[in-house]
């Protein structure tokens, strides 16, 4: 079945204020877990029964967004897993049942992605859930782009949910402690996190979080998108995370360029005073000056600029030429993420995982398989630009700078082929 991807010139409402607190109860309960077993067990099944009772209407398909960043909290009791896998199988027979059509422009990114993710599982590195997986993300896409107004709410969804993905690490006081030697002098200094227990993983989800509230600008409300807008860059300068920041300021200085009006500056002052404010408290700005100090005081090494993950890359890479043959040079079948047997050994040899996301690639589906990804996900974005282009919906553009903003954190984080890189991939 073959659909189109809707060009219509039809205003999108603005997010009502119900569904603002409908989703505002599901961010509380998610945060509310974590607190005694009987709450672990009993908020995911009330999360699931109250989107449940959504499956008749489109936005069902925007949960998975809100699913994808607690997925780590909303586990089932008596071992079945997070509900993230009943919700998949909802949402393949209400695609059907609903008698939906794929867009054309997934028909041709379908097929490669699912051969590069069946040879992984054929290779014995993954299940065939990969594969399951990768189908229905393709199948929430397919109608979230065939309805404007449904990925005005994805958008929406995933900008809002990832205040109460911060608001859970406030809760639950999740601080990693990282350590540092600066001189002689060893210091340690600690990171804000998340729902996701890592703050470089964190500093991505605000990121993305933040890609969708800047380009919502007609369909919200100002004063609740700035202070949604204010919160995540809160959260994100509490990740001290370099790679998080430069990206923010990558992401918000294009943003700027596009719109050509530099006055626009101004506008962000509240913001830029707020941000100097957590700046200035003694908590976070010892961090700073650390990591600062540290990459400052390196003096021309790249290596300890990037947190010795530049010297990893390379180790790695030098790896894989070395000991590899013709055949998985350009095929790969060594899957280094996920499976922990693999990461260990891995660890033992270079004395850290990859932290990078096509070295990981490389391993897994070889130089074949990256050609194969890359040229998908290139036609992917140009697909969202041009429906930017000819709609001039700022929303499909978001779609573009989020993609970009996976490339970059693809650099310095592994997350191929982890869920949230191919829910971008495929968008």
């Amino acid at each position: 079945m073959v659909g189109q991807i809707d060009n219509s010139k039809e205003n999108v409402k603005l997010v009502e204020i119900g569904e603002i607190a409908f989703l505002a109860i599901i961010g509380i309960l998610c945060i509310l877990i974590g607190y005694n077993a009987t709450l672990n067990n009993i908020i995911p099944l009330i999360i699931f029964a109250i989107i449940l009772k959504d499956i008749n209407k489109d936005r069902f398909y925007c949960y998975f967004v809100v699913i994808m960043l607690f997925e780590n909290q909303l586990q089932l009791p008596f071992g079945i897993g997070t509900i993230m896998r009943p919700y998949l199988f909802l949402i393949l027979i209400k695609f059907i049942a609903d008698k939906n059509k794929i867009t054309t422009s997934y028909l041709f990114i379908t097929v490669p992605l699912v051969l590069c993710e069946a040879y992984l599982v054929f290779s014995g590195n993954y299940n065939f859930s990969i594969i399951i997986n990768s189908l229905i993300i393709i199948l929430i896409h397919s109608k979230t782009l065939s309805k404007k107004e449904l990925l005005v709410k994805e958008f929406f969804y995933l900008g809002f949910v990832a205040i109460f993905f911060g608001l859970y690490g406030v809760v639950h006081n999740i601080f990693i402690y990282s350590d540092t030697m600066i001189g002689g002098t060893y210091s340690i200094f600690k990171r804000f996190s998340g729902a996701i227990y890592d703050p470089n993983y964190s500093s991505l989800i605000y990121n993305m979080g933040i890609i969708s509230l800047l380009f919502l600008k007609q369909y919200i409300n100002a004063m609740l998108r700035a202070v949604c807008l204010v919160s995540l860059f809160i959260f994100l300068l509490l990740t001290v995370s370099v790679q998080g920041i430069t990206g923010s300021l990558l992401v918000i200085s294009l943003f700027l360029l596009r719109k050509r009006k530099y006055k626009e500056v101004i506008k962000w002052m509240p913001l830029i005073i707020a941000i100097l404010i957590v700046i200035l408290n003694s908590s976070l700005i010892n961090p700073y000056i650390l990591r600062i100090n540290e990459k400052l005081g390196s003096r021309g090494d790249y290596s300890n600029i990037t947190s010795y993950r530049s010297e990893i890359n390379r180790n790695y890479f030098e790896y894989f030429i070395e000991n590899y043959s013709i055949g998985e040079k350009f095929f790969g079948g060594d899957v280094i993420t996920g499976d922990i047997t693999q990461k260990t050994k891995y660890v033992q040899i270079f004395g850290n995982v990859s932290h990078n996301s096509y070295i990981d690639m490389l391993f897994a589906v070889g130089f074949l398989g990256i050609l194969i990804i890359v040229i998908g996900y290139i036609y992917t974005t140009i697909r969202c630009f041009k429906l930017y282009i000819k709609n001039r919906e700022d929303v499909y553009l978001g779609i573009v700078y989020q993609k970009i903003l996976v490339l970059y954190f693809g650099l310095g984080l592994s997350l191929f082929p982890l869920r949230y890189w191919i829910y971008l991939y495929l968008w």
